[in-house]
């Protein structure tokens, strides 16, 4: 009865062992994914992955300002949810369900030399290389983006001291179709804050470069927004 009730308790440790495992791993990978396709700091405070629904839930992402602008935070994102297709796991192409993003907060400074730290990021960056043929493709049926507000910091006018401007972006659960790189949801997530914002004109053809790329989703508009809370 010993060696029976000793193999359930190892059996039960070892269950509780992995699923933390998978949690850490989930959450750094998260952090890693990040920190390179943007070329800057991310922390990522915890994640949760659920097999029985083919979900992970990350929560309280925080973005760090890029290299060249003062420290602190570009973005916080108390939730990234995403609903994965199982069956894609090990194939070529990674299949989400959903991907919800919820933006709280996204911070703009605005240089003296002209340069917002959104833009800085290293994914906006204008660059032209095919991606890699043995590369992982990433395919989004739905990616569901909340934006609550922005916080812009004019830095760009020496001697006339820092002048903030709160916005309220008012993206509610809005939600994009068929998005084919996790690269494309930061270029949406910067066009989206820049033209409510009403800053299109210090993008230097940042915007227009992602209006051609991801036309199909802003001409004609290929968003919509639910009926569900």
């Amino acid at each position: 009865m010993k060696t029976i009730s000793g193999l359930l308790k190892m059996v039960f440790w070892i269950f509780v062992g992995a699923l933390v495992f998978h949690n850490f791993t989930a959450r750094m990978l998260l952090q890693a994914g990040l920190a390179y396709k943007l070329g800057t700091g991310v922390e990522v405070d915890s994640a949760r992955v659920d097999f029985l629904r083919s979900r992970v839930i990350f929560q309280d992402i925080e973005i760090k300002n890029p290299e060249g602008f003062p420290q602190g935070i570009l973005a916080r994102i108390p939730k990234i949810s995403m609903d994965f297709d199982i069956a894609s796991l090990g194939a070529k192409t990674l299949r989400f369900k959903s991907v919800e993003v919820e933006a709280s907060e996204i911070r703009i400074l605005h240089q003296p030399d002209g340069r917002l730290n959104l833009l800085a990021l290293k994914v906006f960056e204008n660059k032209s290389r095919p991606q890699e043929s043995g590369a992982m493709k990433v395919y989004i049926s739905n990616l569901v983006l909340t934006l609550d507000k922005a916080v812009y910091l004019d830095l760009s006018r020496p001697g006339t001291g820092s002048r903030e401007k709160v916005f309220d972006l008012g993206m509610r659960r809005m939600v994009y179709w068929n998005v084919r790189k996790l690269g494309d949801i930061a270029e949406i997530i910067g066009w989206e804050t820049l033209k409510r914002m009403g800053l299109s004109s210090l993008s230097g053809g940042v915007l227009d470069r992602i209006r051609e790329e991801l036309g199909d989703f802003f001409d004609p508009p290929k968003l919509l927004r639910p009926a569900f809370s």
